[in-house]
């Protein structure tokens, strides 16, 4: 079908538009609506599964991304958007609530508009929380190019942080090789999905480059690469990661100089 962005008809601008109420969504009873307020509230047990019918506001709408919004709330929460054949076009799979918590889902389109948000509570014992702003996206929301690389994000199993640079080290298993291994600090990477990966680095022209999911079966990126290179990582089994390896086999020194990801 021919998709057009309700905010083109109303005002003529690509951003975020705020989308609640009662214009843009149908409580099926799972939600109190706090109208002082202009929030949902909802309090559900283990395995339940509560959702937002999307009303006609969403006809041919086109928008790239939804962003949930959550307040009050401790707990872990699964969020799907469906369309109205029932197909997940969007989803952000266990996502740890902890006092306001934003729910940024990429969405896939078919052939059918938005049909419900559905929030999924599966394996956990009770979940209370509110629900403060729906945004949605219109239009193609633009890459952002965002660094995720210093001793705030990563720590070094192999190699060490300067102040600005992860200058590499001799392998001991591998003498002629210089390897850097940074592991994942916090939880910036929960549930993080980028599309993109670009390492800089000085020392030499490539590198090997390696990171494995948490299913040690599966590599979000996994080649040889350039400086710079732009490389498109692979979620097929959307699972995290929890570190990323850069290996040098001539026994060449090498140092990681900036590690941005495109959301």
């Amino acid at each position: 079908m021919g998709r057009i962005s309700f905010v083109t008809k109303k005002v003529a601008i690509e951003g975020w538009l705020e989308t609640k109420g009662d214009a843009y969504w149908t409580d099926n009873g799972n939600f109190d609506w706090d109208a002082g307020n202009e929030r949902y509230y909802t309090s559900i047990a283990e395995g339940t599964q509560v959702s937002l019918d999307a009303t006609s506001a969403f006809a041919d709408w086109s928008g790239s991304h939804m962003k949930f919004t959550f307040t009050n709330s401790t707990d872990v929460l699964t969020v799907l958007i469906k369309d109205t054949d029932g197909n997940v076009i969007g989803i952000v799979e266990d996502t740890t609530l902890s006092g306001e918590t934003i729910i940024e889902v990429p969405i896939t389109w078919g052939s059918f508009d938005i049909g419900e948000v559905q929030f999924n509570t599966e394996g956990i014992d009770w979940i209370s929380f509110y629900l403060t702003s729906i945004e949605a996206y219109q239009g193609d929301k633009p890459a952002n190019w965002v660094e995720h690389w210093d001793d705030s994000d990563m720590d070094s199993y192999y190699g060490s942080w300067d102040g600005n640079k992860w200058p590499s080290t001799e392998d001991k298993s591998y003498p002629d090789e210089e390897i850097v291994e940074l592991d994942v600090i916090g939880s910036w990477a929960d549930t993080y999905r980028p599309t993109k990966i670009r390492v800089t680095f000085t020392g030499v022209s490539t590198l090997d480059m390696l990171a494995p999911s948490t299913n040690p079966s599966e590599r979000i990126v996994d080649g040889n690469y350039s400086s710079g290179e732009e490389i498109t990582l692979n979620w097929t089994d959307n699972e995290d990661f929890s570190y990323i390896v850069f290996v040098e086999d001539n026994n060449t020194p090498f140092a990681i100089t900036k590690i941005e990801w495109l959301e």
